[in-house]
């Protein structure tokens, strides 16, 4: 689907004739949401509300800022770097065309211009704006699914790390728990040192346990702005994610990377270096090294 049948595309017209704007108002006005503007410095405040624009038709010889020049300040926007931009002009040498095209115009049209050629290069340039938009936003959305996909084949391997890490500290405790109870079964006077003693491992491995569910909880939720962190903390916390299959594959790994601030997604980048030591991992032989 190219476009909702109900949705008109919205074109911005720049051009300092007021004959200009009026004939061309008069031949778009029934098929597409129209902007005119005829002064080049108020379309760039315009623009600075990022309306959404489908496609833009610019006069060349305009007072303040000439075509070319507007056209080359439009595109270093993001919004509207792949916005197609159509030269409405009376200028029609060849070296004025191929000046168009530099600046960054999609097509030029020169005045006076037949109205159904106007109309076609039009229809056509928005046609592929539209088309290269829907297969933008498909693409987004199969790479936003890969990534759930590839995060929930992570959050696997750290459940079963989990899993894996939980015995011993679950075995203290439950080892510590049973000697207490078993020298008040078998002796009434228990000393107060042995209580707090097993009373501090007992908390000890529980912070423990804490710790995991913190980590496991952090790195299921999605991240919703940048931070600042230290790399090699992010690859330890990586490594420690994978520690459980390293021990199953014999595989070694050896961590040289120095520590430095960096800022990003930092659930993001652990996801990536676990994909890339999950890789790495798959291709190596028994008794191989892994150097991160």
């Amino acid at each position: 689907m190219i476009n909702n049948a109900n949705e008109k595309s919205t074109i911005l017209v720049v051009d300092d004739t007021p004959d200009i704007l009026s004939l061309v108002m008069e031949l778009l006005k029934g098929e597409y949401n129209l902007k005119l503007i005829n002064n080049p410095k108020k379309a760039l405040e315009f623009l600075q509300s990022r309306p959404k624009i489908d496609l833009i038709l610019l006069d060349v010889m305009m007072p303040e800022l000439d075509g070319y020049e507007l056209c080359t300040i439009i595109k270093v926007n993001p919004i509207y770097a792949q916005t197609p931009v159509i030269f409405l002009t009376a200028l029609e040498k060849t070296s004025d065309i191929i000046r168009g095209f530099e600046h960054g115009a999609v097509d030029y049209v020169t005045k006076p211009f037949i109205p159904e050629v106007l109309k076609s290069r039009i229809k056509t340039h928005i046609q592929l704006k539209l088309l290269r938009d829907d297969m933008v936003k498909e693409l987004d959305e199969k790479e936003e699914l890969l990534e759930r996909q590839s995060k929930m084949s992570t959050l696997g391997e750290m459940f079963e790390n989990v899993t894996h890490q939980w015995k011993q500290p679950l075995s203290i405790i439950n080892m510590s728990c049973s000697a207490l109870k078993m020298s008040y079964d078998f002796d009434e006077e228990v000393d107060r040192d042995e209580v707090i003693n097993t009373i501090d491992t007992v908390i000890s491995e529980i912070g423990y346990l804490s710790h995991t569910i913190d980590d496991f909880r952090d790195f299921a939720r999605n991240d919703v702005e940048k931070e600042s962190f230290d790399i090699r903390d992010v690859f330890v916390h990586a490594i420690e994610i994978l520690s459980f299959r390293f021990g199953k594959t014999k595989v070694e790994i050896f961590n040289n990377i120095e520590s430095f601030k960096y800022r990003t997604y930092k659930n993001y980048l652990i996801q990536i270096i676990i994909n890339i030591l999950n890789n790495a991992i798959d291709v190596m032989e028994k008794n191989s090294s892994v150097k991160s």
